[in-house]
């Protein structure tokens, strides 16, 4: 145990995996001891088109650590905030459990950009961009 994971007061232990297909390495995954955090946020799609009624994107909001990994144990809410012609109909504190949480946002009936602000406590955040647009 002590030779391959560590002790008490020594240094951590690194592992790292490599996915290879046809000689190639096509994937790798680190796991080792959590250094820091950062937030990454994407949405289903960055075109809103409003006609007959609104339109509505998902916001899909992670938390990861230095490797990439899902940070699991990260449990605390996030403040979504959107400038331009959408508003949010889901949670504006999203809360993200296990390090990953989500929120949804509509069309308001007008063209143009939106910046849509992702906020952790400490003060790391995360900004999308995207347009809407209105066809009558």
């Amino acid at each position: 145990y002590q030779r391959y994971v560590g002790n008490w007061g020594g240094e951590s232990t690194a592992f790292k995996f490599e996915a290879i297909k046809d000689g190639e390495v096509v994937k790798t995954v680190v796991k080792s001891t959590m250094t820091s955090i950062h937030l990454e946020a994407d949405i289903d799609h960055t075109e809103l088109k409003e006609s007959d009624t609104y339109d509505v994107a998902a916001i899909r909001i992670k938390v990861l650590d230095n490797n990439g990994n899902i940070a699991t144990y990260y449990n605390q809410p996030v403040s979504v905030k959107v400038k331009g012609p959408a508003e949010i109909i889901g949670p504006k504190f999203a809360y993200i459990g296990g390090g990953m949480g989500g929120t949804y946002i509509k069309t308001t009936g007008e063209a143009g950009e939106i910046s849509i602000k992702i906020s952790m406590i400490d003060g790391i955040k995360s900004e999308i961009k995207l347009k809407a647009n209105v066809s009558v």
